[in-house]
């Protein structure tokens, strides 16, 4: 499990990485100009973070592989980032500096999701998931969780798919201890929903919307979410 602890550390970690990177190029290269202002190294740092923030690195999972490929796809992202950024101003941060931190932060996000992939697994545990979804979903998903069988890295501990238990969401949460929050297309757009999922989020509940949660964890679009594109084929 990612928890709290984590979130907070991954922001200094990143900056930490970036100034090694700074005191290797200073030591070892060459001294740093004027230009080279503390500050852009910091912001290299927070683009780091940002960016394994928004994809989910190091993911919660019990398969090293891929906590290694979300490693890696969140060091792509911000190296790519980081290299356009560099290309308008040149004299911002060493060419040096960005590429030793991508590599090291690669591998610090791979040692973090193996080690978290490992400990789900001696644990036997995978993250609890509170869905709050349309029937139809819900019984798509029940049904994809059965075809892949005790793959999942996860299970479903309540699903919610009336409106009227909205109101109910932040108590089921609790109740069940979920990790994860799963919202549909309906529940999304509740301002009901949403004012409970932040608290929950700041507790340390990754919310997801439906699309999202499917990609990242079956690799898939639930089949809710293609109706829209039934007209666009010939």
């Amino acid at each position: 499990m990612v928890t709290n602890w984590h979130r907070w550390a991954q922001p200094a970690v990143a900056i930490a990485i970036v100034f090694f990177a700074r005191f290797l190029h200073v030591e070892y290269r060459a001294p740093l100009g004027d230009e080279n202002s503390i500050w852009w190294h910091l912001a290299l740092g927070g683009l780091f973070a940002t960016v394994a923030a928004v994809v989910d690195a190091p993911r919660a999972t019990t398969k090293a592989s891929t906590a290694v490929v979300t490693a890696a796809n969140a060091t792509l992202i911000a190296s790519g980032c980081a290299a356009t950024i560099k290309l308008a101003f040149p004299n911002l941060v060493p060419r040096f500096v960005v590429i030793a931190s991508a590599a090291m932060f690669f591998v610090w996000l791979s040692l973090s999701g193996i080690v978290i992939a490992w400990r789900s697994r001696k644990a036997g545990r995978s993250d609890r998931v509170v869905a709050v979804v349309s029937v139809i979903d819900a019984s798509a998903l029940e049904q994809e969780i059965r075809s892949i069988g005790n793959a999942t890295p996860f299970h479903i501990v309540a699903t919610i798919t009336s409106p009227d238990d909205y109101a109910d969401i932040a108590e089921i949460c609790a109740q069940h201890q979920a990790d994860v929050l799963v919202l549909g297309p309906q529940a999304i757009l509740s301002p009901d929903v949403i004012r409970q999922a932040e608290p929950l989020h700041r507790a340390g509940v990754r919310v997801r919307s439906q699309e999202l949660f499917y990609d990242q964890r079956l690799g898939k679009l639930p089949l809710s979410s293609l109706e829209g594109f039934a007209l666009l084929g010939d």
